[in-house]
């Protein structure tokens, strides 16, 4: 019954506080001349559930204060963003194109392997000797999806909601994952990419439903959105006619050695008919 036990551990509506815990330990427990603390066992248990639910490693060093043990996972969770300046108000929506179009419109995908779970970004370099071309790189931390990483956020995300706070990381990073998944084809692209590794037992497409579910019911500022920035400079480079006339000229003539060969003879033919054309009016004169 373990493996029971450790899954209920993490279930809101069996919380108890800390200061029970603490104290019936301290009245039946004492280890050695250090005895362990509830905390210490609690950070040792949730840093293998980190792993298991996220493929993260948790960091143990900050110190969180935590009402019980799902506060305290939280806590350890959105610590590493605690050095981070504090959010920046915006008006932007939490909005994105999904990871198919965004494929489509030439960006390129990352994984980063961290401890800071929500830290998603997007650079832009410029190419081509600064002539405009702009070359788009999403950075996502790496993902694993096992049997508990449902009903951890499910329940991480129900706490948020109970709570007064500006700072709703994780139901934040849900919102913006249901952005960029739609559906099996998203989700296809980031296993390709080795961004998410899927360990549900099922194919892209469960994956995908796991993820839409997830953000059903929830409610966020868009005033305090933490991807409101992110989902902006995702919809200006989509936008872009730009980035989706290379995309469409990438997917029609260079999608294939062929086609790219085709495409570079005939370019090369017409160069040379216009010298052709050229050498012959010189030549009339």
């Amino acid at each position: 019954m373990v493996e029971d036990v450790l899954t209920d551990l993490l279930m809101l509506e069996n919380q108890l506080p800390f200061f029970i815990l603490e104290y019936l330990f301290k009245k039946f427990f004492i280890l050695g001349d250090n005895p362990a603390s509830v905390r210490s066992l609690s950070i040792q248990f949730l840093r293998e559930q980190g792993a298991t639910a996220f493929g993260i490693e948790l960091d143990d060093s900050p110190r969180v204060e935590a009402k019980h043990i799902v506060d305290l996972f939280r806590g350890l969770l959105i610590a590493p963003m605690s050095k981070e300046p504090p959010m920046i108000k915006t008006e932007k929506s939490a909005t994105t194109p999904c990871i198919e179009k965004l494929h489509l419109a030439e960006v390129q995908f990352k994984p980063v392997k961290t401890t800071k779970l929500f830290d998603i970004r997007f650079d832009v370099t410029t190419k081509w000797f600064g002539i405009g071309f702009h070359k788009g790189i999403l950075k996502i931390p790496k993902l694993h999806t096992g049997d508990t990483t449902e009903l951890v956020l499910t329940n991480l995300i129900a706490f948020e909601q109970c709570i007064t706070s500006e700072d709703y990381c994780i139901r934040d990073y849900v919102s913006i994952m249901d952005e960029l998944v739609d559906d099996s084809k998203d989700v296809g692209l980031l296993v390709k990419y080795k961004i998410v590794e899927n360990d549900l037992g099922g194919g892209d497409q469960d994956l995908a439903t796991l993820i839409n579910n997830l953000s059903t019911g929830i409610v966020y500022n868009k005033n305090y959105f933490y991807y409101g920035h992110l989902c902006g400079e995702l919809d200006k480079f989509y936008s872009s006619k730009w980035h989706k006339w290379i995309a469409n000229l990438s997917s029609s003539y260079f999608n294939t050695p062929w086609t790219t060969m085709s495409f570079v003879a005939a370019v090369v033919l017409l160069i040379l008919t216009a010298i052709q054309t050229i050498c012959s009016i010189i030549s009339l004169k």
